[in-house]
């Protein structure tokens, strides 16, 4: 069964996922969570299409995905020194502006994951060029 996704409805569910994410969490947490999309869409396909795509080999992913990892783990260190020190701070807040974020990214992997086979079929090019967000 093929999965249909509504472009304009997905849009607008990770705006308004989004935006609350920011509200309650303020903006580096949720803009570090969506900032993991290309990572993620990356892994997922080679894992989901290495048959049809070939794969790349994970060492040569590797120093990549250490890079980023590390970059977060600096941005989670430093958010949250600041947000200990801050007297008005409400973990259950920041975990709900956590937790919005993850499904904001959740809701654009979904739709750029189940786009991945019809762009594909399409044109390699534009398919690179609309994962990674220079066309919309």
């Amino acid at each position: 069964m093929a999965l249909r996704i509504k472009p304009a409805q997905t849009s607008a569910e990770h705006c308004h996922r989004l935006a609350a994410a920011i509200q309650r969490a303020g903006g580096p947490l949720p803009t570090m969570v969506i900032g993991t999309l290309p990572v993620v869409i990356a892994i997922s396909s080679n894992l989901r299409d290495a048959q049809r795509d070939g794969q790349l080999p994970w060492l040569k992913l590797a120093p990549s995905l250490a890079l980023i990892a590390s970059g977060i783990a600096c941005v989670n260190h430093v958010e949250l020194q600041h947000l200990r020190a801050a007297p008005d701070f409400d973990v259950w807040r920041y975990g709900s502006g956590l937790l919005l974020a993850i499904c904001a990214a959740l809701a654009v992997f979904r739709f750029k994951i189940g786009m991945i086979p019809t762009l594909a079929a399409t044109s390699m090019a534009g398919a690179a060029l609309y994962l990674f967000g220079a066309i919309s």
